[in-house]
């Protein structure tokens, strides 16, 4: 009897799930993806949000049970069932700690901006921006880049360079004399 056999396409199909888990499980050891600090910067609501979406029909309910606990006090059954990858802090990934690095630039431009970012962190229940996660980082980033008005020249459309204009070469010609950035 074969164990593995590389023409059934079930076969196939679980080495494909089991090398895409492995290669999720070292990314998270190398990125420092820590369930621990997730779910102790995670609020209430979110603990809840997480343990009502696991399948829980055959017991009490999960979410009232286990919300105020700590993560190692959460069977690892259920911790199985809950994806915490949703709520990863920006601060531990580079996309989300480029988009805290704006935020903190954009929030110096006013006080209004101050005040956004303020109302935003009362929000979603963070105290702190180092304590926002992946999605709330850019959903932040983008509300104070709606919010404050445009310090870059030549945003619409009829003021763009067209860096092909032969007429108008100081204007940004690449032609003969482009050397690239």
């Amino acid at each position: 009897m074969k164990i593995f056999d590389f023409k059934n396409p079930r076969h196939i199909q679980i080495l494909r799930e089991e090398i895409q888990r492995a290669k999720r499980i070292m990314a998270e050891d190398i990125n420092g993806f820590s369930a621990d600090e997730i779910w102790s910067a995670m609020s209430e609501a979110e603990r809840y949000n997480a343990l009502i979406s696991t399948k829980d029909d055959e017991g009490p309910d999960l979410a009232d049970q286990y919300t105020d606990e700590d993560w190692d006090s959460v069977p690892a059954d259920i911790q199985d069932l809950i994806d915490l990858s949703a709520y990863e802090l920006a601060k531990r990934n580079q996309a989300g700690r480029t988009n805290l690095r704006a935020i903190d630039n954009l929030k110096k431009k006013s006080a209004g901006a101050q005040r956004l970012v303020d109302k935003y962190l009362q929000k979603v229940g963070r105290t702190d921006v180092n304590l926002l996660t992946k999605k709330q980082a850019m959903d932040l980033n983008m509300k104070l880049l709606q919010f404050l008005p445009s310090d870059t020249p030549g945003t619409s459309t009829n003021s763009m360079v067209d860096p092909y204009d032969r007429e108008n070469p100081s204007r940004g010609y690449m032609g003969s004399t482009y050397r690239g950035d």
